[in-house]
């Protein structure tokens, strides 16, 4: 099987991690005061979890979806923009979404809601 790590990183700098290995994941790494650009933003607890094949395919294609969308992308990470990072067997492509752009609400709702449920 080919190994896959997608990871997201939102505006404020958590980190999710979705993998298909050794089993299908979805980790969240949140950012700490200590860490967080005010000093004082705290992104809550760590957690990782099991998901469906379901939920890690519909991350994988809305991912490679936006990956396309060259209009929403920037060449540098600025404050609020998000990261998507695409790693599949031993290639890593990485992509900077725009602040404020939809697609970011639409992963982020995604997220939450694999995360919650």
């Amino acid at each position: 099987m080919k190994i896959k790590i997608y990871k997201y990183i939102d505006g404020n700098g958590n980190e999710f991690i979705i993998e298909n290995e050794p089993i299908l994941s979805i980790e969240y790494n949140p950012v700490k005061p200590l860490y967080s650009s005010s000093g004082f933003y705290n992104g809550g607890e760590h957690m990782k979890k099991e998901i469906t094949k379901r939920q890690f395919q519909d991350l994988v294609t809305l991912f490679k979806q936006i990956s396309t969308k060259k209009e929403i992308q920037m060449k540098d990470r600025v404050k609020l923009s998000s990261l998507i990072v695409i790693q599949e067997n031993h290639k890593q492509f990485k992509f900077i979404i725009k602040p404020y752009s939809k697609e970011i609400d639409i992963i982020e709702e995604n997220l939450k809601e694999i995360i919650e449920n």
